[in-house]
């Protein structure tokens, strides 16, 4: 399980940080963004 955490960034950036570890994910993998 990978675990973003984007709590105190400003927009655009917790989207940027999420799609970039959607793409960097392998196809099973969760993903956990707080």
């Amino acid at each position: 399980m990978k675990l973003i955490d984007v709590r105190g960034k400003k927009c655009p950036m917790p989207l940027v940080e999420t799609k970039k570890a959607l793409k960097e994910s392998a196809k099973d993998e969760l993903i956990k963004v707080i």
